[in-house]
Order: structure tokens, then sequence, then C-alpha cells
């Protein structure tokens, strides 16, 4: 974590230079795109879509021992303990099998770009994406017996984990033209970072519900404290494709599809996956 921070005053620096060496570029540019629509140098962009994260990281809310946030922790506790055999109608029970197959649910981002045109097909830009991700899946539990001849009882229950990510992309983009004159496909790459902030990991047994993140030793009428959130930084590269639609001479819409190699770092879960996601973008040339 110190490392990154150390490291992103430095990127700051040198990106600040080039944008400042493409500024001095851009009446060379100029010059030379003398098509009809009047070249425009910046832009932005409001975004949205549908965002599918990669499972891998999903078991990183199944209460495992190896993760921080562990079923033992209320699973150890008697007062916890308590309020579980109540809501199982004073039953005793035991865990039986942990979630071994948590998913995200599809989320849909915000994002916000900002482009710095360097010719009238390419470009350079930066975009921010904010989603909210949730991931579910199931655990067992073995109740006891009603009567001594009858077999323990295994009953499914839910549990997940609440996560908001922050995506940052430095790209470049290119277009190329199609049968259509006010249709053109778009092409981006680039480089990604990404904050993962963990928001809570709860589970539900009947009608006993709780969080799984450590808030200190429980004891019934006595307050606990807020933990602080996880919140790491991985890094990853992504790619777009997709269509463009031009509305008028200034605002043109983006709908395509996008794939990202991302390494979340979220707990032990650190291997580079694949994510994928349909975006939808409003562009706004703006001067």
């Amino acid at each position: 974590m110190n490392t990154v921070r150390k490291m992103i005053p430095a990127i700051v620096v040198r990106a600040c230079l080039v944008v400042w060496l493409l500024c001095m570029y851009l009446p060379f540019v100029h010059a030379q795109d003398s098509d009809e629509v009047p070249f425009k140098a910046f832009g932005f962009s409001i975004g949205s879509g549908f965002f599918k994260a990669n499972n891998y990281v999903a078991n990183y809310y199944n209460g495992s021992e190896r993760n921080p946030n562990k079923m033992s922790y209320i699973l150890t506790n008697r007062y916890r303990l308590d309020e579980i055999k109540q809501a199982l109608d004073g039953k005793d029970f035991a865990l039986y099998e942990l979630s071994q197959n948590m998913r995200y649910k599809l989320a849909t981002p915000v994002s916000l770009k900002f482009f710095l045109n360097l010719t009238s097909s390419r470009s350079l830009f930066l975009e921010i994406h904010q989603i909210a991700l949730a991931a579910v899946g199931v655990f067992s539990i073995e109740i006891d017996s009603v009567t001594f001849t009858s077999e323990p009882a295994l009953r499914m229950c839910n549990i997940w984990g609440v996560e908001t990510r922050t995506m940052l992309d430095a790209g470049y983009r290119w277009t190329s033209e199609t049968n259509y004159p006010l249709l053109q496909w778009f092409h981006e790459i680039g480089f990604n970072m990404t904050n993962t902030k963990v928001k809570d990991n709860r589970i539900q047994i009947g009608s006993f519900e709780e969080s799984l993140i450590d808030r200190g030793a429980y004891i019934p009428g006595q307050g606990l404290y807020d933990p602080l959130q996880e919140s790491v930084f991985g890094i990853g590269i992504f790619g777009n494709l997709g269509l463009e639609l031009k509305l008028t001479k200034n605002i043109h819409v983006d709908i395509g599809l996008t794939a990202r190699l991302q390494d979340i770092n979220l707990g032990e879960y650190k291997k580079m996956h694949v994510n994928y996601g349909f975006l939808f973008r409003v562009n706004v040339l703006a001067f």
C-alpha cells in the first residue's frame, strides 16, 4: 500500500508532462485536420452499462478460515450461538459445509471519461468507473434431529459480501469507417488501476442475520466499534470494441463490449482473471 502511494505523485507528474507535450502538438494536428467539421481537441463522456466480475475473487466472502472475515467469528461466540438456536426453534446445529462457488451478481457501473483528440480519429483518454458489487452464495448447517430415530436435517443458508470498485483507465482510442456515414468502429486499449473496498460480509440463518466482519467481542447490550474497511489496489489491462453513432457534430454515442484482465488483489486472491461487460457512453466534443 505504501509503495503504491509513493508511486502516485510520480505518475501524476508524468501524466501532466505528457498532456503538456500533446497540447504543444495540437496546433500541428489541427492544421492537418481540414475536415468539414471543425476539429475539437477536448471532450468528455458519461456512461453506464453492465459489468460481470470474475467469480474467482467471490470466495473471499465464503467465511473460510483463510479469509479475513471468518464464519468462526460467529460460531465461537456463545451469545451469537444462543441467538441462532432461538432462530432455529431451540435446536442445536453445526456447520456442515461452506460455500465453494460464490458468484458475483451482474452490476451497473457509472463512468466519467475525459479525452484529448490527437486527430479526428485518434485520441487519448482517462476514464473512471464506480461499481457496487455483491457476491452471493449458500452454506449448509446440520440441525439435530427432532426425535432419536430421525436423521439430522441439512438447511441451506445465505451468505453474501458487498464491495465497491473504483477503476481508473488510461487508454488510447482509434476509429475506423463502416459502410454507413453516421457509424464507425471504435477500438480502445490501455492500462487499468482498481481500488477495491470491502463494505460488508453477512450470513443469514433463519431470522438471524449478522456480519462476519470482526467488530470485537460481542456482549448483548454493549456497542461494537466500526472496523476499518479493507482497501486494496490492483492493476491490469483492458480492451473495448464497439460502434460509435454520430447523433450531431458534437454528440456521439458509444455502444460496445469491454474485457479486462485484472488483478483485484483481495486477500489471497491475487491472480489475474478476465472481467467483462457491456458499455454505453454519450460523448460530448467540448472545445
